[in-house]
């Protein structure tokens, strides 16, 4: 009730025995201020926090949108060819990753970026030697005093010159259709052994002359999921491998062979072998090692390895001083026949 122009609380309380009424009264003034006191409190408080929340949402924000820019920049940086500085982000959240798969093709790009200058820069290299000897014969045979016989002599260098030149072209030719991805496989049964007894025999006369005697072992009846120019063409890598770097006199042997899974084709030489530095990086393209015979254009056991890859398998190496082998493994084909293995001894 309102008493004066305030308002009061009344509660009226009977006493039991003597029927007095007792009669309590207090303002609501007090209380009501009180919770008005409580509303505005909550209310600067609601405020406070809704302006810190747009300080802080706005911050983050700004901070997301600068490391979006950095990652746009470093995105035209990569577009441009511009593949020296580094992408980082700090961040563990989505744009962390971003610019981690970011930085990983960076790198995978200046990689090949490096790897490709690298390899126009041994082309190169490669046919002007080739080159700059024809011209050299030629400018000698131009000589009216030169005998029949340096003639002759010349232009056998000549030819081997050419024949040089025509084999890295074809190389070249065979890793651009590789990296293009324009060559294609088949993957028909592919008999190991008449293979290794086919580029034996190609490559006899230069063995003779080399004084290397080429043997051919075929265990079993070894057929392989291959194509087979491919295999032909891998098999002719890995034996002129083998005869260009080891010494006059040494054994080749190719050697063919399967089990229930695999069919493989290895040759083995008794060279020197390949130092354990060198050897991570024979299948490189254009790789040589530092002091060693180098003929050829170091493409031949890179191209193995490709051409063996796209036919499901692979080339490895083993070696050690007096021994080193390049076997290729391929699936076998369901023709294949292994070699029936050795009875065990019996001891009676």
């Amino acid at each position: 009730m309102e008493r004066e122009g305030r308002r009061f609380a009344d509660v009226a309380v009977v006493e039991g025995q003597s029927g007095s009424v007792i009669l309590l009264s207090d303002s609501l003034s007090d209380p009501l201020s009180s919770l008005r006191f409580v509303e505005r409190q909550l209310l600067v408080a609601a405020l406070i926090g809704l302006l810190f929340a747009a300080v802080v949402g706005y911050a983050a924000a700004a901070m997301h949108a600068r490391r979006i820019r950095r990652l746009e920049r470093a995105a035209e940086r990569i577009a441009a060819g511009r593949l020296d500085e580094p992408v980082v982000d700090t961040g563990e959240d989505e744009l962390g990753e971003l610019a981690v798969a970011f930085e990983r093709m960076r790198i995978r790009l200046e990689n090949l970026d490096r790897a490709r200058g690298e390899f126009i820069a041994n082309a190169s290299h490669e046919l002007r030697t080739p080159l700059f000897s024809l011209g050299g014969f030629l400018e000698l045979m131009a000589d009216e005093e030169l005998d029949e016989g340096t003639r002759r002599e010349f232009l056998e260098s000549m030819r081997e010159q050419v024949d040089r030149l025509a084999k890295l072209a074809t190389d070249l030719l065979d890793l651009s259709r590789l990296d293009a991805g324009r060559m294609r496989v088949e993957h028909e049964p592919v008999d190991l052994g008449e293979v290794a007894y086919v580029v034996a025999e190609e490559f006899r006369a230069l063995a003779d002359q080399q004084g290397h005697p080429v043997v051919v072992e075929v265990a079993g009846h070894p057929v392989a999921r291959a194509d087979e120019l491919r295999m032909l063409q891998v098999c002719r890598a890995l034996l002129d491998n083998a005869l260009v770097h080891t010494p006059q006199g040494t054994r080749v042997t190719m050697r063919a062979r399967a089990d229930r899974q695999h069919a493989y084709l290895e040759v083995e030489d008794e060279g020197p072998g390949v130092p354990v530095v060198h050897a991570p990086h024979v299948f490189d393209r254009f790789y040589r090692a530092e002091g060693g015979v180098a003929s050829g254009s170091g493409l031949g056991l890179a191209i193995a390895r490709e051409l063996a890859s796209m036919m499901d398998g692979d080339v490895v190496l083993e070696s050690r001083p007096g021994r080193t082998v390049v076997r290729v493994v391929l699936g076998a084909a369901p023709t294949s026949v292994a070699a029936p293995e050795a009875p065990a001894p019996v001891f009676t």
